[in-house]
């Protein structure tokens, strides 16, 4: 058994060297979301000073923490796990709630509200969206990064039973475990849903930027499959099929609420 388990640990790291030299020899079309979030984030932060930060689904750590200097803004994290949140050195406040049903905060209280690969486990993005709605002051800001429901790692993660997903997961890359593997649902996540959902509720898309390489890192423990992917990959990006992208990020305003006539009687002139 020890030699099956030394062998087969041997063919993935072999196969897994070869798609990381693939990938720096033909890097593609690959757009770094990941540090485009934290320097958003950073850029809204630095725009005024004082705001009230929300970063959703908190957990154990603050993503844009090294972009974001402390007393830079009051960053509030909410999550609904306060077993996580109680391992977060990162923020000013902790606050433990389902973001879906609400967000615990007065209405138009908040300046920017921020996550990062949480929406996909939202099981009700448009309660989400809706209470963002509601917190947000006029003019405020959400940014959001997000992989979308129509990669074929999206598909395989919403197919196979939970239970065997974190095992297969954990057994192929053991460093994701405690940050992976968390039930997935990707409602309303990408391009079209998300941008309409938005709008309906009474925000402006300032900017969407995306990338179509995500699937294949999936797949770097199999060559062969991983270029099957990575070439699926570059025909989507070349045809820009943003609806087939792999993750989103995405930046939109709160547009200013309608005023409300004041009330009183009519009087004619």
């Amino acid at each position: 058994m020890t030699n099956g388990r030394t062998v087969l640990a041997r063919f993935l790291e072999l196969n897994t060297s070869l798609s990381v030299r693939f990938a720096r020899i033909w890097p593609g079309g690959r757009h770094d979301v990941i540090t485009r979030y934290k320097e958003l984030v950073a850029e809204s932060i630095g725009s005024r000073p004082g705001q009230l930060v929300v970063d959703v689904g908190g957990g154990r750590t603050l993503d844009y923490r090294t972009h974001v200097g402390r007393g830079a803004a009051r960053i509030v994290a909410v999550d609904v796990s306060d077993e996580e949140l109680q391992l977060n050195e990162d923020v000013d406040e902790k606050r433990v709630a389902d973001v879906t049903r609400e967000l615990p905060f007065a209405d138009a209280e908040v300046d920017l509200i921020t996550s990062s690969s949480v929406l996909e486990h939202l099981p009700n993005v448009l309660g989400f969206l809706d209470e963002a709605a509601r917190v947000l002051r006029d003019d405020g800001t959400m940014i959001h990064l997000f992989p979308s429901r129509r990669t074929s790692y999206a598909l395989l993660n919403r197919a196979l039973p939970e239970a065997l997903k974190r095992r297969l997961l954990f057994s192929a890359y053991p460093d994701t475990c405690g940050i992976c593997g968390f039930p997935a649902h990707y409602d309303h996540c990408y391009y079209s849903a998300f941008t309409e959902a938005c709008r309906e509720r009474g925000f402006a898309i300032e900017s969407i930027e995306m990338t179509y390489y995500g699937s294949s890192d999936y797949y770097r423990i199999f060559f062969p499959v991983f270029i099957v992917s990575w070439c699926v990959e570059l025909a989507l990006a070349t045809v820009g099929a943003r609806d087939l992208a792999a993750a989103l990020l995405v930046k939109a305003r709160r547009l200013p609420r309608p005023q409300t006539a004041a009330q009183g009687p009519v009087t004619s002139g």
